[in-house]
């Protein structure tokens, strides 16, 4: 396969990424838009330079191959598909979801493109996911899995859960998140894929914050930053040393905290990852606001809010919106409420009752997964160890048989022995016999001899 399987999203609050091109995104929809009005060879043109481009910043492999472009359709699936990664790279995410869903009718359910399908629909998830439709994107990374578990594609199985385990984190269901994103590492490690294990490390960092357990967010975090820094991606190691500074500010390191983040903000400024970079703010607005710092606080979390509102990143403005009615509380009162009203306002978007239901029944079907094939395994467990005691079993036999087959042998060949040995004493006894008849006979005729030449003589 030509795809590469992005797996970029990593965590309730490490949703974006730094920006992989220099082409503006404006640039690549003047190229797709030209794409839309052309058709034949121009058309196949346009579409090269966009596989191009594609190629050049990772998107893909390399350009898909001719076979694989016997149609107007194939054509137009890979350049969808494309556009929609091109799309997420850049933050834009309502485009991003626009091409995506027209690469999905290219490839409907039920095709034999249950690849591209699964590639499709995960980024779907991810695109949902980035502007707060947790419904939507959970239907789409559930259907991307369910493809997945059918292919046995281990790396898109593990892409998948790692999208399940951020939804459960903004659904406010962590505990229900760790065994997706446990599975999901679990995958990661067999197939040794490093970079998309950093970030499934992260998100656990980020789940188990979200559990209160700040030493294992702080373990997954580092683990997740030696692996980018081991592979020279800076900019994701930035989001890593944010993760980090989360937990040691949960275990009371406020100092090394603060550390952690002014190491990583020059690096997210140079990456120009605009929404990270937000999200430190919000951090450093909070250590701030932790020592009494209420004004420069306030500063970090405008800053933030800013972009936040740009990319309609409901969760992370909400926690602005929260930081600046503390921050103004005391110089702003009013300010301060209007903030305060925003914050709960938001917070009660985020949580929706049909996300939840949602959310609810799919980790139940998935528990029950989880049951059957802890039941499988058992039950295959079981006839491995009949099979082992059949096989023991015979061994035994084949044993016993040998023992009373050599012991028979022994016996026939001692009785064997013994006749010859009986015939031998036989044999000696004959002989011997023999022997003491021929001395009689000759002292017989000794005598007889004796006896004659005294006759003679007298």
């Amino acid at each position: 396969m030509y795809m590469k399987i992005f797996s970029v999203i990593i965590g309730l609050v490490w949703l974006c990424s730094a920006p992989l091109f220099g082409a503006s995104w404006q640039q690549v929809d003047s190229l797709l838009n030209r794409f839309e009005r052309q058709r034949g060879g121009e058309k196949v043109a346009t579409a090269k330079a966009l596989f191009q481009l594609m190629t050049d910043v990772g998107v893909i492999d390399e350009q898909p191959r001719e076979a694989l472009m016997t149609s107007e359709d194939s054509v137009k699936l890979w350049v969808y598909y494309g556009a929609g990664e091109l799309a997420l790279d850049a933050q834009q995410y309502q485009q991003g979801i626009l091409y995506t869903e027209r690469a999905l009718t290219l490839c409907p359910e039920g095709s034999t493109q249950r690849l591209m399908r699964s590639d499709c629909l995960a980024l779907l998830a991810i695109h949902r996911f980035r502007l707060s439709q947790y419904v939507e994107a959970l239907i789409a990374a559930r259907g991307a899995l369910a493809l997945d578990r059918i292919t046995q594609d281990k790396s898109r199985i593990s892409s998948s859960l790692n999208t399940l385990a951020g939804i459960c984190l903004a659904a406010r269901q962590p505990k229900e998140g760790e065994p997706y994103i446990l599975e999901s590492i679990g995958y990661s490690t067999q197939a040794g894929a490093s970079s998309r294990l950093a970030i499934q490390e992260g998100m656990a960092s980020e789940i188990y914050m979200a559990l209160g357990q700040a030493e294992k967010a702080l373990h997954h975090a580092q683990r997740a930053y030696a692996i980018n820094q081991a592979q020279g991606r800076k900019g994701k190691a930035a989001i890593r040393l944010c993760q980090i500074a989360s937990a040691q500010r949960a275990l009371g390191r406020s100092n090394e905290a603060e550390a952690s983040l002014l190491q990583a903000i020059p690096l997210l400024e140079r990456s120009g990852n605009r929404q990270s970079l937000a999200i430190a703010n919000n951090q450093l607005g909070y250590l701030l606001l932790d020592r009494g710092d209420s004004a420069e606080a306030a500063n970090c979390f405008y800053q933030a809010l800013a972009i936040f509102t740009t990319h309609g990143d409901l969760y992370n403005e909400c926690q602005s919106h929260w930081g600046l009615s503390q921050a103004l509380k005391e110089v702003s009162p009013a300010d301060a409420s209007d903030h305060l009203s925003r914050y709960a306002a938001l917070k009660d978007t985020l949580y929706q009752r049909g996300m939840a239901s949602e959310l609810n029944h799919f980790n139940a079907v998935y528990k029950n997964s989880q049951l059957e094939a802890m039941h499988t395994a058992e039950r295959q467990q079981k006839l491995l160890y009949l099979i082992c005691a059949i096989v023991l079993l015979l061994l035994l036999v084949v044993v016993i048989v040998a023992l009373y087959l050599t012991k028979r042998h022994r016996r026939a060949l001692q009785h064997h022995v013994e006749e010859l040995m009986e015939q031998l004493k036989l044999s000696s006894a004959e002989a011997a016999t023999a022997e003491n008849g021929l001395s009689h006979d000759e002292e017989r005729l000794n005598q007889g001899e004796l006896h004659t030449r005294s006759s003679e003589e007298n």
